[in-house]
């Protein structure tokens, strides 16, 4: 089975039935081979690819751009099931990112034109008032995406299942791409 069709069949249950459940730890590193690692939202799955969207100024995003590789982990705990993805990362196109970004919620679509993300902030209480005349601005208008937002795709090289087991023999099955094909691989826990 082609496991990124595997994730997407676990992505779909668990988006029924989880709180979060599109919640991942996305792994990042500077072009030294220092990372970071922080929550994103998985948006979609496709049949070849993993996105999520982000400011482009933001630390990941200077760091996929300095290094193009990154991981994720994900943990579904009641569903017994953790997924580890590696490969590469590149933009969207703007197209996609635009289609996206008009299907967030209109607070959500202001937050990402007011939020100098990872960078330092006088306080909170200057981003809220920062949120609430952009909340002015906007009233009666559409929001577009600013030019510092879009998203992501990650193509996988590695993607690695582990399932919950008796006595901690967990079950590993790990599938590295091989040119246009993936060879399993039984991991021991």
């Amino acid at each position: 089975m082609n496991p990124i069709l595997r994730c997407k069949k676990a992505f779909s249950l668990a988006l029924k039935t989880l709180k979060n459940s599109n919640a991942i730890a996305l792994a990042t590193a500077t072009a030294q081979g220092r990372p970071s690692v922080r929550m994103v939202l998985l948006k979609e799955i496709t049949n070849q690819t993993f996105l999520f969207y982000t400011n482009y100024k933001s630390r990941k995003a200077m760091e996929l751009k300095e290094n193009s590789y990154a991981a994720f982990l994900v943990y579904w705990e009641s569903l017994d099931l953790q997924i580890r993805v590696e490969g590469r990362v590149k933009k969207l196109p703007r197209e996609k990112s635009i289609a996206y970004f008009k299907s967030r919620p209109k607070g959500s679509q202001i937050a990402a034109h007011i939020s100098p993300q990872s960078k330092k902030i006088p306080s909170y209480k200057n981003l809220e008032k920062k949120f609430e005349e952009a909340k002015v601005k906007f009233k009666d208008k559409e929001v577009n995406p600013p030019l510092h937002w879009g998203g992501y795709e990650l193509t996988p090289n590695r993607i690695e299942f582990w399932t919950e087991g008796k006595n901690r023999l967990h079950k590993r099955e790990c599938f590295v791409r091989k040119k246009n094909s993936w060879k399993k691989e039984i991991l021991a826990p």
